[in-house]
């Protein structure tokens, strides 16, 4: 695809068409970089995006999982002790 630059103030921009922002889910922002001679334009990643789901599922997680996990079951701790 071919783009013309359109003067934007001091500055060039480039028109990004709806369907390809729409395929590449862009929002609001993105991630611009130069590599070898080239511009590459990425979504940029919500950090925190479905932290809460993420949260849950570790507690449901967890909460499915022994107290004390069976690699801290030591015979010695079935002996009876003596001091």
């Amino acid at each position: 695809m071919t783009i013309t630059l359109a003067q934007i103030g001091n500055s060039q921009g480039i028109r990004i068409p709806q369907a390809i922002l729409r395929e590449i889910k862009f929002v609001d922002q993105a991630k611009m970089t130069i590599k070898n001679g080239q511009i590459i334009i990425a979504p940029t990643k919500k950090i925190r995006k479905n932290w809460n789901q993420e949260f849950k599922k570790f507690r449901d997680d967890q909460n499915k999982l022994p107290l004390l996990p069976s690699a801290m079951d030591h015979s010695w701790d079935k002996e009876e002790w003596q001091w």
